[in-house]
């Protein structure tokens, strides 16, 4: 990011700044979505079928990763859990609806 921002020279202008970040964010989607997909073709290797994909975290308060996540697994048929972004943020928030929610997952 910082060498694309030198390369833009001293003064960028805010939507270069907004491609810039915009770009890095869709970059970081991508990657995430790749590695859930390796890791469920990993574990498919191996016999296991999981039926839900859970993210917390700061990981789970970002829209964009959210929505691809939320994207992904309704086209692989997994459920996708995560607390309310606005919980994601505070990881005592979070540790206390993952541990309410896994309490009543059955």
């Amino acid at each position: 990011m910082r060498q694309e921002l030198l390369r833009l020279g001293e003064d960028p202008s805010e939507t270069d700044k907004r491609d810039l970040a915009a770009s890095f964010q869709a970059a970081v989607v991508d990657v995430i979505v790749d590695r859930v997909r390796s890791a469920l073709r990993i574990f498919s290797e191996q016999g296991v079928r999981p039926n839900a994909l859970v993210i917390g975290g700061g990981v789970g308060a970002n829209g964009a990763i959210r929505r691809a996540l939320t994207r992904f697994c309704a086209e692989s048929g997994l459920r996708f859990v995560s607390p309310l972004p606005e919980l994601c943020s505070d990881n005592g928030a979070m540790i206390a609806w993952a541990g309410w929610s896994a309490s009543n997952w059955g």
